[in-house]
C-alpha cells in the first residue's frame, strides 16, 4: 500500500501550488490514470449526487449512475462533491469513479453513485444544481452585434488579466459576459479602458443565482424545457437570462439571488415528484 499527498502540484514555473477545492480528487485521478486502476474511489462526508441539495429540497433522490460528462457539468454549475477536472483522465482509459459515504456501514459498503461512460437511461434529468458565486458583465450598445472584433478585443484583455470567463451570451445591442463574482469590478475597470466608441454602458449583476438542470441528452426531449419554465412562473420568478442548447446535457438560466431556493424547489418538485 503507497500513501501519498494530494491537493497540491508543481506550476509551470517550477513553484509548488495547490490545485484548488477538490485538488485532492483530481489528484487521485491523475495517479490512477498513471496506475491503469480499475476505479478510483473516492471517500465523501455526503450520498454521493443528489437530486437536489438535501438543504432545500423535499426527498432528494440519490443518482446511482452518472455519465462523465453529467458529473463534469454538476460539478462546474456548482455540486463541490468532486473536483470538476476530475473526470479528464479516467475518461481517457475509462476508469470508472466510485463515490463512497464515510458515514456508511461498513457491512453493506457499497458505492452511493458510479461515475462511467455510462448514464441511467431511465431518467432523462439527474439533478438541478446552483452556485452564488457567478456575476455578469453587461455591455451594452446599438453597434454591438455588427462591429467586429469587439468581443475578441474584451476577451483577450480579460485573458492577459487573468480573469475566466465561465459563458457568453450575445445579442444584437448587448454583450453578457458571465464571470466569478469575485472578478466582476476588476473586469469592469480593464473593459472601461478599452477604446471602443460601440460599447456605450457598462453594467454590472452580482446578485444573482445561476440554477443548472443535468442530465444525458436533455436537449433532445422537448418537454424538458417547457416544464422547468412553467414551475418557474407558477412561482411568479422572473428569469434574468437562460441558455439553453449550449451544451446537450445541461439548461441553465439566472434569478435573482433572493429567488434562488424558490426556484430550485419548483424546479425539483415539477422534476422529480
Amino acid at each position: 500500500m503507497v500513501v501519498v499527498p494530494g491537493y497540491y502540484g508543481v506550476s509551470p514555473e517550477g513553484k509548488t501550488t495547490l490545485l484548488g477545492r477538490g485538488g485532492s480528487d483530481y489528484a487521485a485521478a491523475a495517479y490512477a490514470f498513471c496506475l491503469n486502476a480499475p476505479s478510483l474511489d473516492l471517500w465523501k462526508d455526503v450520498k454521493g449526487y443528489m437530486s437536489g441539495d438535501p438543504k432545500l429540497v423535499i426527498n432528494p433522490q440519490c443518482i446511482e449512475k452518472l455519465a462523465y460528462n453529467e458529473a463534469a457539468e454538476l460539478s462546474y454549475f456548482g455540486a463541490k462533491i468532486i473536483h470538476p477536472r476530475t473526470v479528464e483522465p479516467l475518461k481517457v482509459k475509462n476508469i470508472p469513479i466510485q463515490l463512497f459515504s464515510i458515514n456508511g456501514h461498513i457491512e453493506t459498503l457499497k458505492p452511493s453513485t458510479i461515475i462511467s461512460k455510462e448514464t441511467d437511461e431511465s431518467r432523462t434529468v439527474k439533478s438541478v444544481t446552483f452556485s452564488k458565486n457567478f456575476g455578469v458583465l453587461k455591455l451594452k450598445g446599438s453597434g454591438l452585434g455588427i462591429k467586429p472584433g469587439v468581443l475578441a478585443d474584451v476577451t483577450n484583455l480579460l485573458n492577459l488579466n487573468n480573469i475566466n470567463i465561465n459563458s457568453v451570451l450575445t445579442s444584437q445591442i448587448a454583450i453578457n459576459i458571465i464571470l466569478n463574482k469575485t472578478d466582476l469590478e476588476n473586469a469592469k475597470a480593464l473593459v472601461e479602458q478599452l477604446d471602443v466608441n460601440v460599447i456605450e454602458e457598462i453594467d454590472m449583476w452580482n446578485d444573482i443565482s445561476l440554477i443548472a438542470v443535468v442530465g444525458n441528452k436533455i436537449m433532445d426531449n422537448y418537454g424538458i424545457s417547457s416544464r422547468i419554465f412553467s414551475s418557474i412562473t407558477k412561482e411568479r420568478i422572473n428569469v434574468k437570462m437562460n441558455c439553453t442548447g449550449a451544451s446537450p446535457i445541461v439548461s441553465y438560466f439566472i434569478v435573482d439571488e433572493n429567488d434562488m431556493e424558490r426556484t430550485i424547489q419548483a424546479v425539483h418538485t415539477e422534476l422529480f415528484s
